[in-house]
Formats: C-alpha cells, structure tokens, sequence
C-alpha cells in the first residue's frame, strides 16, 4: 500500500507498507512495489503532477539493503534533490507544541521500539 501528499506539481511518497512471507514473497512483493509506483506516476502524470518525490535518498549506502533501495529509485529515472523542511511556530501554543514534539522525538531516539515477544 502507498500513500501520498498531493501538493501541485508535485506527490511525495508519505509511505509504503509491506508484509512479506515466504521465501518467494521478496521477489513477488518487489514486482507489485514496482507496478504500484508504476500506476501511481501514471495517475499523478494525468493529474498534471510533474514532480514525483520519492521521499528522500540514503546519503550512506554502507549496507545492501540502503543501496537497494537507492538503486530501485535511481532504476525510474530519479535523480537526488536537496531539500530542506522547517516548521516556523506563529503562537504561544506552535512554540509549546514544537518544543514538546522536538522532546518527544529526542526520547524516541534515545528509547528505539523493541520487538514484539522479547522480555524486557
């Protein structure tokens, strides 16, 4: 399943969920990944979006994994953009917020999830 933000001209590619099972599912799964994107560029490129972002590239290509992904966006014709997000708060309640969201994010980093069914 993809989803997208469609802001004109352009889509992002928000998120792309996979179950996989099996041993032949990666490459079953890899295929449908690929006609998704596919049918996704075609619909956007109907819609007269012009810009179709996959979400960002990894800068370290150190394990395969990284470096198969780059190469599955590099593979459509994409080529890396910098670019630079910011949230600039206009209130009391943005600056609180912000500030709450940026500790959040600190303990989510310092606390990663642990899998389901280990002890603690």
């Amino acid at each position: 399943m993809h989803t997208c933000a469609l802001a004109a001209p352009s889509a992002r590619i928000l998120r792309v969920l996979v179950q996989e099972h099996g041993q032949r599912q990666p490459i079953l799964v890899g295929r449908a990944n690929r006609w998704l994107h596919w049918r996704d560029m075609l619909c956007f490129k109907e819609a007269g979006v012009q810009c179709y972002d996959w979400g960002g590239m990894f800068e370290d290509e150190s394990t395969p994994e990284r470096a198969g992904i780059n190469r599955f966006k590099r593979d459509f014709g994409g080529q890396p953009v910098h670019s630079y997000e910011c949230t600039v708060a206009a209130s009391a309640r943005g600056r609180v917020w912000l500030a709450l969201r940026d500790a959040w994010r600190g303990w989510q980093r310092l606390n990663p999830p642990r899998p389901y069914g280990r002890a603690s």
